[in-house]
């Protein structure tokens, strides 16, 4: 197979399948299991702290609630991200001249793939202009 199959003609008219659409149920679901798990969370901190921390041995309880504290911190991110799924809509896309960049490193490459690379390079035809660097580290 070659390795540049996605540069094909075949490939090129390729459209991305739809996203799934997020049922109100699930999203619902999501939000009662999150508050409930938030509310047993910040129960169990509290009762952590204040409760169950080993006196004679500190200097591992201490690291230990604060490690559940932070894992809680990321339990809250997760929730707040997953939150409400709102996707950004459509926009059109703006009406400036676009450019791409294109680096390909030579140092220690087969001469075959670089000059398989360069041809690639060259066949970029869906933007309006682009820019080739050619990397030597020698």
């Amino acid at each position: 197979m070659n390795a540049l199959y996605f540069l094909e003609d075949k490939y090129a008219k390729r459209v991305p399948e739809a996203p799934q659409k997020q049922s109100d149920l699930a999203e619902s679901l999501f939000q009662f299991f999150a508050v409930i798990t938030l509310m047993l969370g910040v129960w169990y901190l509290h009762f952590r702290w204040t409760s169950s921390l080993n006196m004679e041995a500190l200097w591992f309880a201490i690291p230990l609630a604060f490690a559940e504290t932070m894992m809680f911190v990321g339990t809250i991110f997760v929730v707040i991200n997953f939150w409400k799924t709102k996707d950004t809509p459509q926009q059109i896309a703006p009406n400036t001249k676009m450019s791409i960049d294109i680096y390909i490193p030579v140092f220690n490459e087969d001469p075959a793939l670089v000059k398989e690379s360069i041809r690639a390079s060259k066949a970029v035809k869906t933007l309006d202009a682009w820019t080739s660097f050619y990397l030597s580290f020698g």
